[in-house]
């Protein structure tokens, strides 16, 4: 396909980036300030819900309307049948489109879906953002296989961008035994690997040695200070206290926690008292108030965190001294907000870089099947004594760092300043390397 001169470089997210959780956003926003520094870019991102991703996604950024038409409807549990349906779906459009590019050379055919249109004309395919599986997927079995072979049939270059797994993070013996025989063959169909913490560089180092370690796109992710805060945040939010605290929680954090219970119903009800335990006692010892953020409002998969949050609200003692956000904000607006927090206690890996970003100490809860807390925050930020796995707290732990954290948070925040810059400056090797790949293809002017 010949390029016109100023009509861009077509990049193709061909994956699912949802709009409704506030850290794949920030992703998004870091990896469009990434490419933006290349020149006039053109994004798409494959899209379940179009409508509700392209109101909310960055400018330059367009949902296409993908899952749908292979039969993938977010939060309704599918039997394998309907899997192997979907899979086959899937596979019969990559075939169809290939035969129409490569042999038939009708990339304009109007029998080509839109998204395959898009494929046809991309510059550029992304895969294995955040902590996508790059044999399993997220939505699809195999996606991510199956686009970077069909995108190199298609002679497109593949970058998998600021990946993020953890070793053999597959619980059955099957899943591990597919894992370790196809994971090598997509990360030799990639021209460029990127990761965002070591241990992930180690393992993938296994299988290809050119695999680059970067920093975490969202870092890039920019606040809007005070005009990123809404009219319609409480005016609680904004009066000066002795201490503001901010709240960030997870159901599927909070559910690994109390593991002397067998039910996941239970544990998550048994955390929910802890941590409302834990809140009324921050507030009587220290004259704080509480302010819950939602980080994820996704109604599918219990990934909604204003629920969470009114449960822990709902076992408070001292409700009147705690904000709970049941709208929805911008990242602008959630960042503007966690910006005027004194420290905030989560389960969101990216509410924790949101605050870190705006030099806000953290404590991170995490669980030990998701090691993304602690390769992000406690290790790339150098804060691992502040990162707890929940099957592991105690009231007294968390009340312990509690008061720890307070006595070191000047020492913290001058750590976050060189820590910031550097995994700032890491993320940005992304832009060399995207600017190398697509100047090699022909895609973009060399520079002199």
């Amino acid at each position: 396909m010949e390029r016109r001169k100023g009509q861009g470089v077509n990049v193709v997210i061909a994956e699912y980036i949802p709009s409704l959780n506030k850290g794949e956003l920030l992703i998004l926003e870091g990896m469009l300030t990434i490419l933006n520094r290349i020149g006039e870019v053109n994004v798409y991102v494959f899209s379940p819900l179009p409508s509700i991703d392209t109101a909310r996604y960055p400018p330059g950024v367009r949902a296409v309307d993908f899952y749908r038409e292979i039969g993938v409807i977010l939060g309704r549990k599918v039997s394998r049948l309907e899997l192997i349906k979907t899979l086959s779906r899937y596979l019969f459009m990559l075939t169809s489109l290939i035969v129409h590019v490569r042999i038939l050379k009708r990339m304009r055919d109007a029998r080509l879906r839109p998204w395959q249109r898009v494929l046809a004309s991309a510059d550029l395919v992304i895969i294995g953002h955040d902590q996508v599986n790059l044999v399993f997927g997220f939505l699809v079995p195999f996606e991510p296989l199956l686009i970077a072979v069909a995108a190199r049939l298609l002679g497109k270059p593949v970058i998998i961008f600021a990946n993020g797994i953890y070793p053999d993070g597959e619980k059955s013996l099957v899943s591990k035994a597919l894992s370790r025989v196809l994971l090598p063959f997509v990360l030799r169909c990639a021209n460029i690997v990127t990761v965002r913490d070591v241990e992930t560089l180690t393992y993938f180092r296994r299988y290809r040695k050119d695999v680059w370690f970067t920093g975490d796109p969202a870092i890039l992710a920019r606040s809007t200070g005070k005009r990123g805060l809404s009219p319609n945040l409480p005016q609680i939010v904004k009066c000066e206290r002795s201490l503001l605290v901010g709240v960030a929680l997870s159901r599927e954090t909070l559910q690994s926690g109390c593991r002397s219970l067998n039910h996941s119903a239970d544990r998550y009800a048994c955390m929910v008292q802890h941590m409302a335990k834990l809140l009324d006692w921050i507030v009587e010892r220290f004259d704080a108030e509480v302010v819950f953020i939602p980080h994820c409002i996704e109604p599918y998969f219990s990934r909604d965190d204003r629920k969470v949050h009114l449960d822990i609200y709902r076992q408070m003692i001292h409700k009147d001294k705690a904000v709970l956000l049941l709208e929805e904000y911008s990242i602008s607006e959630l960042k503007a907000l966690l910006g005027k927090m004194d420290f905030l206690i989560t389960s969101r890996v990216h509410a924790a870089t949101n605050a870190l970003a705006e030099n806000v100490p953290v404590i991170g809860l995490t669980s030990k099947y998701d090691r993304r807390m602690l390769n992000l925050i406690g290790i790339n930020f150098a804060l691992k004594e502040w990162v707890f796995y929940v099957e592991e707290l105690t009231s007294d732990t968390l009340k312990e760092a509690v008061i720890k954290l307070l006595q070191s948070r000047e020492k913290i925040k001058q750590k976050l300043i060189y820590k910031k810059k550097l995994i700032e400056s890491l993320s940005l090797i992304n832009t060399i390397l995207v600017r190398d790949l697509l100047e090699s293809y022909g895609f973009i002017t060399p520079r002199r």
